[in-house]
């Protein structure tokens, strides 16, 4: 049996292929038509994250950064709605670096932006800008050190017993702390103390978490300083006694506790 052979001069008078062949055209002719024309827009993409690069020069210098490294920005873009539609562009698209080439000092220093889109050759669409141009970054030199606590009880009134005890000198658990933190802000460490502050009387022997604080000359806190121990003996053991027969209250043992630091009282 032969075969049919079709015939292109047959199809075009078969209005069934006709009416097909025109809505593939149309929609072709529609799909060109609306990329070409379709309009454009400004888009905010936000929590684009910051990159910190270390130079050679901060590297060979020995400076380490401290404090806040963790940045994001705001990058405004430009393009056709398509492009820049959320579910095409992220901010895994785009690129922002602050370099740290001209770092060459100890203190805060102001790290320039750039931002760039990470594939340029898909960047079918223009960075306008972000919402602020620089970052501030601290890079000091690395120091660890230990020091003697000191127990640290804020009471706003003479004494923090109730009437008929007297308070004992605290007793620590743990005599030193280690440190770290940036070479100019340990310098500056006059002591370090092991805070609780009450907002009652006390009338029995009382454990409450504390903090460690480094304290300046003159009272003020310090920046960019850790407790290096995760775990360590560091409670205070603050007793009271009768004015009457001077019997101790029941003494708390001192025990192993995490950060932040435990009083007894």
């Amino acid at each position: 049996m032969k075969k049919k052979k079709i015939s292109f001069k047959n199809l075009i008078y078969d209005n069934r292929f006709v009416l097909a062949l025109s809505i593939i055209a149309a929609v072709i002719i529609w799909i060109v038509v609306a990329i070409q024309a379709s309009p454009e827009d400004d888009r905010i993409i936000k929590d684009v994250p910051v990159k910190i690069e270390i130079s050679n020069n901060v590297s060979n210098l020995g400076l380490q950064m401290f404090g806040n490294t963790d940045f994001t920005v705001e990058v405004k873009v430009h393009g056709k709605r398509y492009e820049v539609a959320e579910s095409v562009l992220t901010k895994d698209d785009i690129s922002v670096v602050a370099k740290t080439n001209y770092v060459d000092s100890t203190g805060s220093q102001t790290l320039k932006l750039e931002v760039t889109a990470k594939d340029p050759s898909k960047a079918n669409y223009e960075i306008v800008s972000l919402s602020q141009d620089s970052i501030n970054v601290y890079f000091d030199y690395y120091k660890e050190g230990e020091y003697t606590l000191q127990p640290d009880v804020v009471y706003d009134g003479a004494s923090y017993v109730t009437n008929g005890l007297i308070a004992e000198t605290p007793v620590l658990s743990a005599n030193t702390v280690k440190l770290s933190g940036p070479v100019t802000e340990m310098a500056k460490i006059k002591k370090v103390v092991a805070r609780v502050t009450l907002n009652k009387k006390i009338s029995a022997t009382t454990t409450l978490d504390a903090e460690i604080i480094p304290l300046s000359e003159y009272g003020g806190k310090l920046q960019y300083i850790t407790v290096n121990d995760r775990y360590h003996d560091d409670s205070s053991d603050l007793s009271a006694r009768r004015t009457a027969d001077y019997g101790n209250f029941q003494e708390c043992a001192c025990r192993l506790c995490e950060q932040p630091a435990r009083v007894y009282l």
